[in-house]
């Protein structure tokens, strides 16, 4: 909750900081948020597939693509061996993934909120 709280005051005050020196003020207020909300959901949207094994597959292939064609005639036994399946590699990976929250989500959607909140008194 601290986060939260910490991301979107900076957000506020950088929207208030640049919508006082451009006129209109709430329309740029409304750009500002609209904009932090925007890239803030970009953001937390990539790092929420990340933290749900989302690109697993890709790390995956990429780490046998290197096993097989670059490392090729340096590989030990082991080596081959590890990570052979798939399912094994999600496990493990599902292990060392640490559980983190979705507070640039958070933001983001507070933002996008009070932009179209202010977009409301606007019009």
């Amino acid at each position: 909750m601290k986060t939260i709280g910490i991301t979107y005051f900076l957000t506020a005050m950088i929207s208030f900081m640049y919508a006082f020196f451009n006129n209109p003020f709430l329309l740029n207020l409304t750009n500002t948020f609209t904009i932090f909300g925007l890239i803030l959901l970009i953001i937390g949207m990539f790092l929420y597939l990340e933290r749900n094994g989302y690109f697993d597959v890709i790390g995956y292939t990429f780490g046998r693509v290197f096993k097989y064609h670059i490392k090729k005639k340096t590989l030990t036994p082991e080596d081959k061996e590890l990570y052979s399946e798939f399912h094994v590699y999600i496990n493990d990976k599902a292990q060392k993934r640490l559980s983190r929250s979705n507070a640039i989500l958070y933001v983001a959607l507070l933002d996008i909120a009070t932009s179209l909140i202010i977009n409301v008194i606007w019009f």
